[in-house]
């Protein structure tokens, strides 16, 4: 039921809002603000040698219902992962890393390994190679660790980007799927919109949409997600519905809360995860309402 002009915003969008499919760099002796780590890049180059972020006194105010989000500063290691001209040499620089690698410098390597990845497709062998894997084999134990919605966000964005739907990750899955609702007042619109797009990347569509008639009961799901256990399916729905209902409460207080491609991306995946009821059709009321009245926040903010 979208309006003929509004199909095209909903089919298939690959790139999350900001990212135009490469890094932003800024020169070490810059003195402007990062809008990714919240500091500057000569406070990041000049941070502690330790690969473990500190927080800084400055907070930010982000588009959240729980007001100032912290912000981190850069590791080192981070901060050299983000100067890597390729997905290639992200992923590289880290596994040469693994020892000093946590759960943010993990998932910061992942994610911007993703990003140097254009919209249509990733490096030939890119999401089975040795240094993915070994990264994310050392993530694997750290997971429990990862409570941050940014990293919870970038981590199933950039596993969504790549299309990583092995065994492999199911665990990494599974923790950010059960983790993530209680703390989703905290995530920023971008977060929001990321963690549903790569949910809907990473999971079939029928095998979530039969999750809904085996709650409850243990197994497998069904579908072409057959390898996905039926609570992890069960709980990634319950996530899904509940950044449904999220988005669609902000909405209503804020029309402009959510940015075009947000929105866009979030009809997507409503779309592919085939996310139905009052919340998901309340939501995309609003989506193609804000689209077509153009109340979503400038590019800039």
């Amino acid at each position: 039921g979208l309006p003929r002009e509004l199909v095209p915003l909903a089919l298939a969008p690959l790139v999350a809002e900001g990212d135009s499919g490469h890094v932003a760099r800024s020169s070490p002796s810059s003195n402007v603000a990062s809008p990714e780590s919240g500091i500057t890049a000569a406070a990041a180059m000049g941070a502690a040698t330790s690969s473990t972020a500190t927080v800084t006194q400055e907070t930010v105010q982000g588009l959240t219902s729980q007001g100032p989000v912290v912000a981190y500063e850069t590791p080192p290691l981070v901060a050299q992962l983000e100067h890597a001209e390729s997905a290639y040499e992200v992923l590289s620089i880290a596994h040469n890393h693994l020892e000093e690698l946590d759960h943010n410098s993990a998932v910061s390597a992942v994610y911007l390994a993703a990003r140097h990845c254009n919209a249509s497709s990733t490096p030939p062998g890119l999401a089975v190679s040795p240094q993915l894997q070994g990264i994310l084999a050392c993530l694997r134990p750290l997971m429990k660790q990862l409570r941050r919605p940014k990293l919870m966000a970038r981590l199933l964005w950039a596993l969504g980007k790549l299309e990583i739907r092995s065994a492999d990750v199911q665990d990494h899955v599974a923790h950010v799927v059960r983790a993530a609702p209680p703390l989703l007042p905290q995530f920023n619109a971008l977060e929001l919109s990321n963690t549903l797009w790569g949910l809907a990347r990473l999971i079939p569509s029928a095998s979530l949409s039969s999750s809904e008639h085996h709650r409850g009961r243990r197994g497998k799901g069904g579908g072409s997600g057959g390898s996905w256990e039926t609570p992890d399916l069960v709980a990634a729905h319950n996530l899904a519905m509940a950044i449904t209902k999220e988005s669609s409460r902000r909405l209503a207080e804020r029309p402009g809360a959510l940015s075009a491609q947000c929105l866009s991306n979030s009809l997507w995946a409503l779309a592919r995860l085939e996310i139905r009821g009052r919340d998901a059709e309340d939501f995309a009321r609003r989506c193609v309402q804000t689209i077509c009245c153009g109340e979503g926040p400038s590019p800039e903010d």
